[in-house]
């Protein structure tokens, strides 16, 4: 990655995090851990400063957030779980009828 990569990849995420009305989007802590472990694993080599102090601070704020990301109760969990398995778990299940199908279609007419 060039300097000039990583300066769009943290200017896009800042733009992302301080929202418009001066509030800050948390959601967005996420991704500012995993830029920040990014460039620490593999931008060491430009020396910037206090990258392990920021680093630090954002596993902890990373720490309380993601766990949060898909609901706070059980209950929550379990929606949003069930909002993003159910459409994939119908899929898989119409493929393998479709499978089963193309099977028994193959068997009555063999090659």
């Amino acid at each position: 990655e060039t300097l000039e990569l990583m300066l769009q990849r943290w200017s896009k995420l800042e733009r992302d995090f301080r929202m418009k009305n001066g509030r800050y989007d948390i959601s967005k802590i996420p991704d500012i851990y995993d830029c920040v472990k990014y460039d620490t694993q593999h931008n060491s080599s430009l020396g910037l400063e206090d990258t392990l102090e920021l680093f630090r601070l954002s596993r902890a704020l990373a720490d309380i957030i993601i766990p949060q990301e898909y609901g706070i109760t059980k209950a929550e969990k379990l929606d949003i779980a069930s909002a993003y398995c159910l459409p994939l778990v119908k899929k898989i299940q119409l493929d393998l009828q479709r499978t089963h199908e193309d099977e028994a279609v193959n068997k009555l007419h063999p090659l």
